[in-house]
């Protein structure tokens, strides 16, 4: 197992609120420290990997949005602590680093890799960002996967999904008792309810109902904030979205990682085929050019319970692949390189130029 720890401030919504080790806690414990984007929740359990909190820079925190600093608030409160005070890492204990805040100050190490996972800061692969990045860092992490899918080379850029862990998110989250609802998602529901010319909650709810009369299937989401938070305790998101049979998203993220993290508690993925993330998951069934023809796609799948089998069993070949052993052999073959890199160095150093 590759040792690996993450690196992030106090106020970053990337992770959890303080600082922790995987050994001293479990996978739901851990879920709720984070503050509301959960991208890194499975992934920190396929990794086993530990968590270092930073202090946050001073003014940074009322940059935040109100319902992010009222749950930090109420979060660092209840526990207390758990806030490293020094940016002084203990690189020997780790195969490798990751910076989850590219502004953090990190010391280049020979003993680790040190990386940072770009997120949405460096999509521009040409930008001025990027290439102080790569003087900073062995390894670029670009979930937009717009980079190559092999490491050459230290420092490289790669493309690195966030990774899936769908055993222990169905260890935590019940998926038994599916009901046949559909789970939308909430960008897709927001730009449904634009359309009716409006974002609030009444809005929505009559946004919901329309769809309801087309699909002919319940319909479930669950309204976030302008950044993209979960309301609240990401719990009651991921409870709410195990109960459902069936999962759409028509207007991804940056990345589009909403349909694998769906996918890991069992829902059968309906996605587009702009999005990188839904063309490495979703079955050829669910997979629509656009929401025009998500209508008839889903009917033929509601219909035939031996094709949501096939589904299923297609999901979660493709989270094993491509959402972990895939994107772990590059940090193994990156590992490679660096102990190579290592040794060389050494060899030259014991070799000694005769007087």
């Amino acid at each position: 197992m590759v040792r690996i720890a993450f690196i992030k401030r106090i106020g970053d919504g990337h992770g959890p609120c303080m600082s922790c080790h995987w050994r001293d806690t479990t996978p739901a414990q851990l879920l709720e420290m984070f503050l509301g984007d959960t991208a890194h929740w499975q992934m920190t359990s396929r990794l086993q990997a530990d968590w270092y909190v930073l202090p946050q820079k001073v003014g940074a925190i009322q940059q935040l949005s109100r319902g992010v600093r009222h749950r930090l608030k109420e979060m660092v409160q209840g526990r207390g602590g758990g806030v490293s005070g020094r940016p002084v890492l203990p690189f020997g204990l780790y195969d490798i680093v990751v910076d989850i805040e590219p502004s953090i100050e990190i010391e280049y190490s020979d003993s680790a890799i040190v990386a940072c996972f770009a997120g949405a800061c460096c999509t521009e692969l040409d930008s001025r960002s990027f290439r102080m990045a790569m003087k900073r860092y062995d390894l670029l992490l670009n979930p937009t996967l717009n980079s190559e899918w092999a490491v050459h080379r230290l420092p490289q850029a790669i493309s690195f999904p966030y990774l899936c862990d769908p055993r222990t998110a169905r260890n935590v989250f019940s998926t038994n008792g599916k009901e046949a609802v559909l789970f939308v998602d909430w960008r897709t529901m927001s730009c449904l309810a634009t359309q009716i010319n409006g974002f609030d909650s009444l809005i929505l709810e009559t946004a919901a109902k329309r769809l309801e009369s087309v699909l002919g299937v319940g319909i479930r989401f669950v309204k976030r904030s302008k950044e993209g938070h979960l309301p609240n305790n990401p719990t009651r998101y991921f409870s709410e979205l195990a109960r459902c049979a069936y999962y759409a998203s028509f207007q991804m993220s940056d990345t589009g990682q909403e349909v694998p993290e769906a996918a890991s508690l069992g829902c059968i993925c309906f996605g587009v085929k702009r999005s990188p993330y839904h063309r490495l998951l979703c079955h050829p069934a669910c997979l629509c050019a656009d929401m025009a023809e998500f209508p008839e796609k889903l009917r033929i799948v509601v219909r035939s319970t031996s094709l949501q089998r096939n589904i299923i069993e297609w999901q979660d070949k493709m989270l094993d692949i491509h959402f972990g052993k895939r994107p772990i052999q590059l940090l193994e073959r990156a590992l490679e390189l660096k102990e190579r890199a290592k040794k060389r160095q050494s060899m030259g150093e014991s070799v000694q130029p005769a007087d």
